[in-house]
């Protein structure tokens, strides 16, 4: 996994019949592999209603904080978040979530 720095943002893409994004900063470093994450809402930059789609692009907002900070360590596929989802350090794309109305 690359290098994370506390700042760093890490995300998860999951579900069935539907994607949905959640977003992290890494808020704190406590041990070599234990990094403390902090979830944060997401911003739609292009509405898939205005394009047309069943997908909105979604960037994180670092000001929507929600809950507390938690820790997790990191492993070889990023930091397990979810039995189902692992966070991967965002590369600076919108990423593609399914729109309100066309999940499951």
């Amino acid at each position: 996994m690359e290098n994370i720095r506390v700042g760093d943002v890490v995300y998860t893409s999951w579900g069935y019949d539907q994607t949905n994004i959640d977003y992290y900063q890494v808020v704190d470093k406590t041990g070599k592999i234990t990094y403390a994450l902090q979830r944060v809402g997401s911003l739609i930059v292009d509405d898939a209603e205005e394009s047309n789609s069943s997908y909105n692009k979604v960037i994180p907002d670092l000001t929507n904080k929600q809950g507390g900070a938690f820790k997790k360590r990191l492993g070889k596929y990023g930091f397990k978040i979810y039995s189902f989802a692992y966070a991967s350090l965002w590369d600076g794309n919108p990423k593609s979530e399914t729109a309100f109305g066309y999940g499951h």
